[in-house]
């Protein structure tokens, strides 16, 4: 890539604003016939994606600082999916010049090390399964989100580890609800039982079965789709999402 630009959020809420960024100096580079300069620097280190608020916002205030210098077109910070089992893994800076090499390895090099220096505070304090269901039943109101950030089907996870709805069953827990797993067979099965017919199936671990075991449950069939809906959020406004035949079990 002649140069690559990072979204500064996460979620990515600022997909809009960095894509016309990309344009902009994409436009300038035809324009004017200009090579870019573009240097990387990796860090040996794996973080999480999530971070304190300080740490990214220091992050994106140097990051709005360069951009603002004489020579530069655009800085970056990529967490690089710590949890991704490939040589690449893992953090870094990017610095992107007009054509000046020195201004940007000396940027990427100050910029990463800001990274290096902030990496205590993408190390957040988390909660066993059970300790976060025991917190939850104790406490009154909501809604209470709890987020599997490994087994993440837009980033490569088999999106089928039925972790979570095997402790929420297991300590009692009412009125939850379990946004996906992915298993077109137990689908199927809920199709021919149609809607309102009772079940018991088998559900998930079925793709990644090195961490995951299927769960049988027993349930009622709420509700079956085609599976396709236009986006409304800040990543899918206007698109059409098609995730497939989806069925929803009350269990």
């Amino acid at each position: 890539a002649d140069f690559l630009i990072g979204y500064r959020t996460h979620p990515h809420v600022d997909q809009g604003e960095v894509g016309q960024q990309a344009a902009k100096i994409m436009s300038f580079l035809i324009k004017n016939k200009v090579k870019p300069v573009m240097k990387i620097k990796k860090l040996p280190a794996l973080l999480p994606g999530e971070s304190s608020v300080e740490a990214r916002s220091k992050l994106v205030e140097r990051i709005k600082e360069l951009e603002k210098r004489e020579g530069i077109l655009s800085a970056s910070f990529f967490i690089g999916y710590s949890l991704a089992d490939i040589k690449e893994v893992g953090p870094c800076a990017i610095v992107v010049t007009k054509q000046d090499k020195q201004l940007a390895e000396f940027e990427a090099n100050r910029f990463a090390q800001l990274m290096w220096d902030l990496r205590n505070e993408f190390v957040l304090k988390t909660l066993t399964v059970n300790k976060g269901i025991n917190q939850t039943l104790a406490t009154s109101g909501g809604p209470i989100l709890f987020v599997d950030t490994g087994d993440c089907f837009w980033a490569g996870g088999g999106g089928d580890v039925p972790f979570f709805l095997h402790s929420f069953i297991k300590k009692g827990v009412k009125n939850a609800v379990i946004a996906v797993i992915v298993d077109p067979k137990a689908v199927d099965e809920c199709i021919k039982a149609q809607v309102g017919g009772q079940l018991t199936l088998s559900l998930g671990g079925k793709i990644d079965w090195i961490n995951a075991r299927p769960i049988v449950v027993t349930g009622t069939v709420k509700a079956i789709s085609e599976g396709k809906y236009w986006g409304q959020d800040f990543q899918f406004t206007e698109k059409q999402i098609d995730m497939g035949p989806t069925a929803v079990l009350d269990v």
